[in-house]
Order: structure tokens, then sequence, then C-alpha cells
């Protein structure tokens, strides 16, 4: 990572009127992402800021989830709306793989902190063949148990994943026969939305 001088990166403040010039644009909804966000210094208090901004109905946050838990009770004070957390395996062996680092414990962590503060989580995966695809069924299984939304997104063509094999991407259809309990209950507009017999949450 090269890391920019503080002098050449918004204020909180800065970011917060960019926001504010938005919502007396018409927008409604502020997605705060990354890279990680939450490791900039003072991130909640930032979600604070823009959730009090007439006319701003959502904010929500894309992160990583290994700061989650730390942050977990601040983040609701300051009014976050929604979260989601990309994740994408729950063997410790294939999360280390993808991500480089040994931090599963931190991100279950971080999602029964969201849990406990009722704060509505959505769960990113990205499937690779020969990757992540045996995990399938343990990430949908989240979604029985727990009021999480699973959604099994594209990859991103982006940064090294741009040069990636094409054969790499799993298509939908792949979750549909790993996981064959799966009930479609109809779409969100952006993806496909099933469940799994008696479960409190939804798989995408």
């Amino acid at each position: 990572i090269e890391w920019l001088p503080k002098e050449e990166l918004l204020s909180l403040e800065e970011i917060a009127e960019i926001c504010r010039l938005a919502s007396s644009l018409g927008i409604r909804k502020i997605k705060i992402t990354g890279g990680e966000p939450l490791v900039r210094n003072g991130c909640d208090r930032l979600i604070g800021m823009i959730s009090q901004i007439p006319g701003i109905d959502q904010v929500s946050l894309t992160t990583n989830g290994i700061l989650l838990a730390d942050y977990a009770e601040s983040l609701r004070r300051q009014g976050l709306h929604a979260v989601n957390v990309s994740l994408d395996a729950l063997d410790p062996d294939i999360y280390a793989q993808i991500t480089g680092y040994h931090k599963l414990p931190q991100v279950l962590d971080g999602l029964h902190a969201m849990e406990q503060q009722q704060i509505p989580t959505k769960i990113n995966v990205v499937l690779q063949r020969g990757v992540n695809e045996t995990e399938c069924l343990a990430l949908a299984e989240l979604a029985r148990h727990h009021a999480f939304d699973v959604r099994f997104i594209e990859l991103m063509p982006i940064g090294i994943c741009a040069r990636w094999d094409k054969a790499r991407v799993l298509p939908a259809k792949t979750v549909l026969d790993r996981v064959p309990e799966l009930e479609p209950v109809g779409t969100d507009g952006v993806s496909r939305i099933y469940r799994l017999p008696g479960a409190l949450g939804t798989v995408g």
C-alpha cells in the first residue's frame, strides 16, 4: 500500500460537505467504502456527520469486517443503517489464501457484533474456480441461523483481477447446484433472491 500524506487527503469535514452537496442534488443514499474504510481515523464519526445531513436517508458501509467488532457500538450510535462485509470463505486456510492474512475470527466477531447491534448485514462472496467454490454451502448456511443476506456477486474486473482468465469465474448456477435446498423468493432489483427452508436470512 502506498500511503498518501495526510494533507493530500480530504478531511472528514470536506467529505461531509461533498455529501451535503450530493444531497442537494437528490442523492439519498451514501455508501462509505475503500479500500478498507475503518482504517481511516474517525470513519465512525464521518458516518455520524453524513447521517445528520437533511435528505440523506441511508448511510451504509462496505468493509472486510476485521475491525467491525471494535467499532460496532459506535457505528450504531452514529446512525449506520447497513453494512456489507466481504467474506469469501469460512475455512481459515482458504480465507488466508485469498486475503493474505489469518483474520477470519475477527471477521466472524464483527458479524456477531453487527447482529447484536441489529444493523442489517449483507455478506458479499466472490466465487473462484479452484479456490473457494467448495465454500458455497457453508457460506449459504450463514443465512439459515442468522438474519444475514449472503450475496454471491460478480468479480469486478479491476486491478490484478482484470488479467484473470475468465474460466476462473463461476456462474450463479454453481451455487444453485451446490445448495439444492435454495427456494426462489423473488428479486431485489440487483440479484435473484433465494431462501433456505426456515432460514432467518436470504441468499442472492
